[in-house]
């Protein structure tokens, strides 16, 4: 089911979160507070800072 976004920001507000920690699980809503923590550093940073940023994370991703 899809919310409409006014429905999904108030839905976070009433349960004190982020709209991208109601896409996980109550068990995993530690996932979506970093989702949520990424995009918002990711909105803020230039574009390229981004790319390059994202670049770090796939390097580190492929090390595990």
């Amino acid at each position: 089911m899809k919310l409409a976004r006014e429905t999904l920001l108030q839905l976070a507000q009433l349960y004190g979160c982020s709209p991208a920690e109601l896409q996980f699980p109550p068990h995993e809503r530690d996932q979506g507070q970093r989702l949520h923590e990424a995009m918002e550093l990711a909105q803020q940073l230039d574009p390229e800072v981004a790319k390059k940023w994202l670049e770090i994370g796939r390097l580190l991703k492929s090390q595990q």
